[in-house]
């Protein structure tokens, strides 16, 4: 295995960027600009993402009410095909086991070992994030939705975006 000396220990190396990067944001003094720092979050919070939402929101108005409007018939589309995968799934494992489809969770250096994977992973995951919650935000501006603050926020387990009404 090549990774195995970073499979072994991949908790320590987190905890110790997660040290140094708190370290470094105490010292930098970031939270005189907007950065709120503690020992499990690191959030960036904005009050001009409501104006950049209404510009983007004022090009693509109309397209983005009919893509608002079909996402919304298609995550229930979408969680309906998932309720009966997981009842067939489960009905599968007790039944008929040769039918029965492995699930595993993502989890890097424990079930991603392979580098390219584990790099292509953490790569996607905020671009992904990114663009899925600025979705939200625009069609809270869309549904003229005061957005308070907004930004990014690094917590130990994930990365997520941040929109703050009222």
């Amino acid at each position: 295995m090549e990774l195995d000396f970073i499979t072994e220990n991949a908790i320590i190396y987190v905890l110790m960027a997660w040290v140094a990067i708190f370290v470094t944001a105490k010292a930098l003094k970031l939270e005189k600009y907007g950065v709120e720092i503690k020992a499990y979050s690191l959030v960036y919070k904005n009050k001009s993402v409501n104006d950049v939402l209404i510009r983007i929101l004022g090009r693509t108005k109309r397209g983005i009410k009919v893509f608002a409007n079909v996402s919304v018939v298609a995550g229930f589309i979408m969680m309906g095909f998932a309720f009966w995968f997981l009842l067939n799934n489960v009905s599968n494992f007790f039944v008929a086991q040769s039918e029965f489809n492995e699930l595993t969770v993502l989890i890097p250096g424990i079930t991603l070992t392979s580098a390219p994977a584990i790099t292509y992973f953490l790569l996607s995951i905020p671009i992904v994030l990114v663009m899925h919650e600025g979705g939200h935000g625009i069609v809270a501006a869309l549904e003229k939705i005061k957005i308070k603050t907004g930004g990014f926020a690094n917590f130990y387990r994930n990365v997520c975006r941040i929109c703050r009404t009222r």
